[in-house]
Formats: structure tokens, C-alpha cells, sequence
């Protein structure tokens, strides 16, 4: 006689037991996420293009923020150059660095590689950071550095100068159109900064380190130009620093979450 035909539209045994493991987890405040890099076919991937996509594959290895962040620096570079806004690109706080890498790939796609990029190499020669700094976990941040300059085969190692240049510069970017201050983002804003910045992207991490490149380099940061921070929500010296120097700042600024870490903002033209 056989076996008898499975209905094509009956629940296989995974997903029931799928569900079933989503409301246990639920009952217990948890939920089931997917791991592994997000694709279109998931929640966070709608709105991004396929050369969107491309430019954070390419990048991924060399970086640790999350697709929303990479993704948001990709669509604050088309915007500059969707509505023709002038000026240069800053990071503060390099690592490797798949984030510029990101920036890079997409000006050289829009055929925009006039821009200058600087980048603040936040290297091995970091001074050691305040005990007060810590992560939104309450570790302390200097054991955190510790650990990661310890972890050589980490994406969190600090690497050579001469690594990240060769990382970014792999994307095809003009050489000349890419500065990269060696040291603490402290000593490498004292060195030359463009007058008019379109990006500037802050990775400083610590309470010192965010307030001296804001009071240094938010002023030059156009109007209508973008603000990434990308250490608000992880790290607690990072967030009073900002907190503090946009509580005392004339106009307005709105940060929007990018993640659970990420915040972003548009310069106001007023």
C-alpha cells in the first residue's frame, strides 16, 4: 500500500518545534534571532540595494559595527552627493578599518573621489584610558583595551598604520585623497583638519577623547552634513561627553538610534 502522502501544507517538524522554542524564550523575556550576517530576506534587510549589500560584504571582515551602522554610513555618502553637499570626511578612532572601506567603495561607485579622507588612527600609541570610562555593561574600559590589544588575531587588535592604509586604500581610492594621522584621535586632530567637514564619524570611545573632538571638530562639520557616533550606546564616558556637549549647544540636535550603539544626526542649517 505505501506510506501515505504528507500534506505539502502541514508544518514540518522544525518549524513546530521552532515554534514552540519561540514561546518558551518569549515567556522568559528572550527571543530567537537568526545568527550569521543579515541578507535581503531578513527583517533588516529591506530598504538596502544589491550594491549596498556588495559594499558591506566587501568591508565586513574588517569591521565589528553592525549591518544597520555600516549601512547608514553607505546611505550618509549618497546623501552628500544626492543633494551636492560639499566637504571632506573625518573618522576619529580607526581600527582596521572596514567602516572607511565602506565610505570609500561608495564615493569611488558615484565616481566622487575628489573628497579627502581623514582618518585618526586610534592605535597601539592610545594612552591609557580614564578608569571612569566604562562600557554599558560597567566593565571598566581600560581593561577592555587591555584585553583587545592582547587578542592579536582579533579585528579588535590594533593595527599597524600602514595596515590600515592598505586596507583602505585596496578599494582603489586615490592615495592622495587619503590622510591618515598616526596616534590618539587627540594628537591627530592638533595636526591639520580640513575647514569644512561633510561626515565626521566619531569611534573615540572614552569621556575625553568624544569632548575634545566634538568642541574641536563639530564646529566644522557644515550645515546639513552628518554626525555618526558610533560608541553612544556602548560606552558611558562616550554618551556623557556627548550629552553633555549638545546640552549646551544652541540649536537643537535630534540623534537618531542607528543601533543599540549608533546614533546619528544631521547638522540643522539654522
Amino acid at each position: 500500500l505505501g506510506r501515505p502522502l504528507q500534506d505539502p501544507t502541514a508544518p514540518s517538524i522544525a518549524s513546530r518545534a521552532k515554534r514552540v522554542l519561540k514561546k518558551i524564550l518569549q515567556a522568559s523575556g528572550y527571543k530567537l534571532v537568526r545568527t550569521g550576517a543579515a541578507g535581503p530576506g531578513q527583517d533588516d534587510g529591506v530598504g538596502y540595494t544589491a550594491d549596498e549589500w556588495a559594499t558591506y560584504s566587501a568591508t565586513k571582515p574588517y569591521t565589528i559595527s553592525s549591518v544597520a551602522s555600516v549601512m547608514a554610513l553607505i546611505k550618509a555618502v549618497k546623501y552628500l552627493g544626492d543633494y551636492s553637499i560639499p566637504g571632506d570626511i573625518v573618522e576619529c578612532g580607526v581600527r582596521c578599518d572596514g567602516n572607511v572601506m565602506a565610505i570609500a567603495r561608495t564615493l569611488a561607485a558615484l565616481g566622487q573621489t575628489g573628497r579627502k579622507i581623514y582618518l585618526c588612527d586610534k592605535s597601539a600609541e592610545s594612552p591609557a584610558a580614564p578608569v571612569t570610562d566604562r562600557n554599558h555593561m560597567n566593565r571598566s574600559a581600560a581593561m577592555l583595551m587591555a584585553s583587545e590589544r592582547a587578542s592579536t588575531a582579533s579585528i579588535l587588535a590594533y593595527p599597524d598604520i600602514e595596515e590600515v592604509r592598505r586596507n583602505v586604500a585596496s578599494i582603489g581610492y586615490p592615495g592622495k585623497n587619503l590622510i591618515l594621522f598616526k596616534g590618539c584621535a587627540e594628537e591627530a586632530i592638533s595636526a591639520s583638519m580640513p575647514e569644512r567637514i561633510s561626515l565626521l564619524c566619531l569611534n573615540a570611545s572614552g569621556y575625553e577623547s568624544t569632548k575634545w573632538a566634538l568642541e574641536y571638530l563639530y564646529s566644522r562639520l557644515i550645515a546639513n552634513g552628518v554626525l555618526l557616533i558610533d560608541d553612544y550606546g556602548r560606552c558611558q564616558g562616550c554618551r556623557e561627553a556627548v550629552d553633555e556637549y549638545f546640552g549646551r549647544h544652541a540649536s537643537p540636535v535630534f540623534l537618531q538610534r542607528v543601533d543599540y550603539t549608533a546614533r546619528l544626526a544631521v547638522k540643522s542649517s539654522s
